[in-house]
């Protein structure tokens, strides 16, 4: 088996290429120009030629972000997020191929979290609309087994050619200046490690999984404040960091997840990339439960 990733180059991707390195899976990386997803399913076709019926394409492709989405007419963000999955699916299906479609924790928000893979879709915002169809486009009974993977609030390595960083760089590239920063403490997430996610994707693939749906995040959730906070602390920063409440009426309020795996806790995960991008020494210890540890247990 083959797994072939969309957007080999960004956060996700690169380290789903890393995944497949370490499991000792051939993976095929595709990004522009090699494939576009708004081509025609034709192309697309084509562009899918080498790969046999026993592979898999994870789609991580991801043009809009949720804030760009609110300021654009629904027609425009379905055009964006949602469209494209269909003339992908239809390729894969034509390719007798396993689509992996990667979405997100914003099909969630009118009910407080934590919620299961199991759990039914309501968004509140345009972007998590958006992502409930492209979900369905996937999911169609047609197509071989297909799967739909839900982040939550995402953070790696930074996309090769981009300059947008994740939440957890900034907050430690603030740390380092030791500036004092205003973060929301009323947002609550599940915070997913990139490289977490990616091993448990490719483990759930090798596995045969029959996952329709696969949470990858955390075991735990945690507010912005609560991931910031945590940050400073472990940098031993000069800086502060102060609550405040959000103003975005458009975004969702709890959208933490259940793992569909046996998923490490965030501080965890956020000690390991602090260490992995040269934050923190590799002999530094976490200690869950201990003084530092800052998740909201109300959130959980």
């Amino acid at each position: 088996m083959k797994i072939a990733v969309i957007g080999a180059r960004g956060q996700l991707g690169r380290d789903l290429v890393l995944a497949c390195e370490v499991a000792n899976v051939e993976c095929v990386r595709l990004n522009r120009p090699e494939i576009d997803v708004y081509w025609r399913v034709e192309a697309l076709q084509f562009a899918l030629r080498d790969l046999s019926p026993d592979d898999v394409v994870v789609n991580t492709a991801n043009d809009l972000w949720a804030a760009e989405a609110e300021v654009l007419d629904m027609p425009n963000v379905r055009e964006r997020i949602s469209k494209p999955v269909i003339g992908l699916a239809d390729a894969c299906l034509w390719r007798d191929l396993r689509l992996v479609q990667i979405s997100s924790d914003y099909i969630f928000g009118r009910e407080p979290g934590p919620h299961s893979a199991n759990s039914h879709p309501m968004p509140i915002c345009k972007y998590g609309h958006a992502k409930v169809q492209a979900e369905a486009f996937a999911r169609k009974e047609s197509y071989r087994h297909p799967m739909v993977v839900r982040l939550g609030c995402l953070y790696g390595p930074l996309k090769i050619g981009g300059t947008r960083l994740n939440f957890v760089e900034r907050m430690a590239r603030a740390a380092r200046d030791g500036i004092q920063i205003d973060v929301v403490d009323d947002v609550f997430m599940s915070p997913t490690y990139t490289l977490s996610a990616a091993k448990a994707i490719v483990a759930a693939l090798l596995d045969g999984s029959s996952h329709r749906i696969f949470h990858a995040c955390s075991r735990n959730s945690a507010s912005y404040f609560d991931v910031a906070k945590f940050v400073f602390n472990a940098l031993n920063s000069k800086g502060e960091v102060r609550p405040k409440k959000c103003d975005e009426p458009w975004r969702p309020r709890n959208t933490a997840m259940k793992p569909s795996y046996r998923a490490a806790i965030w501080e965890d995960e956020v000690i390991e990339y602090l260490q992995r991008f040269g934050w923190l020494a590799t002999d530094y210890a976490f200690a869950a439960g201990s003084a530092n540890r800052l998740s909201n247990p109300a959130a959980n």
